[in-house]
């Protein structure tokens, strides 16, 4: 029915921002410390082109549920440049929307 669309696109919305803060958040907290302690960061291009703000996060993590892009692509640079426990939230993430919103419809 339509209520159940429209609480689907309401809650993958709040999903996919709680996680494009957090993403973005870790990124520019990635930069500035690279930044501060005047090292280079060889990821700093990449993860900018994919999270370097909330709405290109955003539109990254939609484009890994959608299949815009395959969602390894899109966690890749987070998990080689940020931490390897990138790959857990993102499954996460993944897994949750995929499963529990979106079959709902």
């Amino acid at each position: 029915s339509i209520k159940s669309l429209v609480w689907v696109i309401i809650l993958l919305g709040m999903l996919t921002y709680s996680f494009g803060i957090f993403i973005t958040h870790v990124v520019i907290s990635e930069r500035l410390q690279h930044e501060s302690s005047g090292e280079p960061w060889e990821g700093e291009e990449e993860l900018t082109e994919w999270y370097g703000s909330v709405i290109r996060s955003m539109l990254s993590l939609f484009e890994a549920v959608s299949e815009g892009v395959h969602w390894a692509e899109a966690m890749n640079p987070l998990v080689e440049y940020c931490s390897p426990w990138f790959a857990l939230a993102f499954l996460c993430y993944i897994v949750f929307a995929l499963f529990a919103l979106l079959n709902v419809v």
